[in-house]
This record gives C-alpha cells, sequence and structure tokens, in this order.
C-alpha cells in the first residue's frame, strides 16, 4: 500500500508513505509525478 496527499499549509510540497515493510516505487516525468506500491504500477 502507497498513498500521497498535498497539504494547504506547504503548497509546494507532496507528501508520500508506505505501509511497514512495504515499498514506494516513484517516477517522475516532465511535470509529472507518479507513485506505487508496485513497480510494475509504473510501468508504461
Amino acid at each position: 500500500m502507497a498513498t500521497a496527499w498535498m497539504d494547504e499549509q506547504a503548497p509546494r510540497g507532496l507528501w508520500a508513505a508506505r505501509g511497514v515493510g512495504r515499498p514506494l516505487w516513484i517516477g517522475c516525468a516532465q511535470r509529472e509525478i507518479f507513485f506505487a506500491s508496485t513497480r510494475c504500477g509504473l510501468a508504461a
């Protein structure tokens, strides 16, 4: 399991978290950020 959120009090930040012992995969493009709890979730 993985989750991400934005906070109104920190508008330039993006927070991401994972469950204990679980992976957190992050991918970036020119203007996007992607996240997933499995690597295949980021595959194009």
